[in-house]
């Protein structure tokens, strides 16, 4: 866990006033995890879709850490920003307690109901975090059978040869998080026979899963891939079907 955060030194300035909790508040700068944009409110949805468990945790996970760390507010999870470093101050405590609370239900909003009658008694959002984290951060054999099954049952099935490879590209990346691919430990930058030869079994493994989910109208384009020596990678395969699909949309629109 990483450390906590220093409090920071005492905010002072503006015009004094009646209510210095006020002009206090005020001066917290946004490098301050404590400090609370217009735009944050507890209605905010941070991420696209929910969390429903296992299989979709780390995918989740990673969305929710980008856009808790773009609000400055990825400390009220990680264990960084804690309260007793503010415990000088009654308005910064009270300060920190706001904003652990609307960490706390920018996560909810972002679970499924199921989840979320695990949570909604919760009153730290780095203990929610951390159980989250233990709860489903697990791979078994059925996770990696499952995704390896999506993969193989896509196809482009007549949409666009962007969002098939796309959908695709997103279930790799899923399978590469979740697998782990052992990393090479030699001291320095690996070029070895060995993770050259990883590296290139990946990608022809890729190419040819794109290649077969392609609809029949590609075979052409198929055949020229494959016929290529050295054979392309999946980018270079993608851009090429996409100008054949470009050239076929203008054809049929002359």
């Amino acid at each position: 866990m990483a450390a906590a955060a220093p409090p920071p030194p005492p905010l002072t300035g503006g015009d004094g006033g009646d209510n210095p909790q006020v002009v206090l508040i005020s001066n917290l700068d946004a490098g301050n995890p404590l400090h609370v944009h217009n735009s944050d409110n507890s209605s905010s949805v941070l991420v696209p879709f929910k969390l429903l468990g296992t299989e979709n945790y780390r995918m989740w996970n990673n969305a929710m850490k980008l856009a808790l760390q773009a609000r400055n507010k990825y400390g009220f999870v990680d264990g960084s920003c804690v309260r007793d470093s503010y415990a000088d101050s009654d308005v910064l405590c009270a300060q920190w307690d706001r904003c652990n609370a609307m960490v706390l239900t920018w996560i909810m909003n972002v679970v499924s109901s199921d989840v979320y009658m695990g949570l909604v008694y919760s009153e730290n959002a780095a203990d929610v975090w951390k159980e989250l984290n233990e709860t489903y951060d697990k791979v078994d054999g059925s996770i990696v059978y499952n995704l390896i099954q999506k993969i193989g049952s896509v196809k482009q099935g007549g949409s666009t040869v962007a969002d098939y490879y796309h959908k695709l590209n997103s279930l790799w990346r899923e399978f590469d998080a979740i697998t782990k691919v052992p990393k090479c430990v030699c001291p320095i930058k690996c070029s070895c026979a060995a993770s050259t030869e990883l590296a290139l079994h990946q990608q022809l493994m890729k190419l040819m899963q794109f290649l077969m989910g392609l609809d029949d109208c590609y075979q052409p384009v198929r055949t020229a891939l494959l016929t290529r020596d050295p054979l392309p990678d999946v980018k270079d395969a993608y851009a090429t079907v996409s100008r054949e699909e470009s050239q076929k949309n203008e054809t049929e629109d002359s």
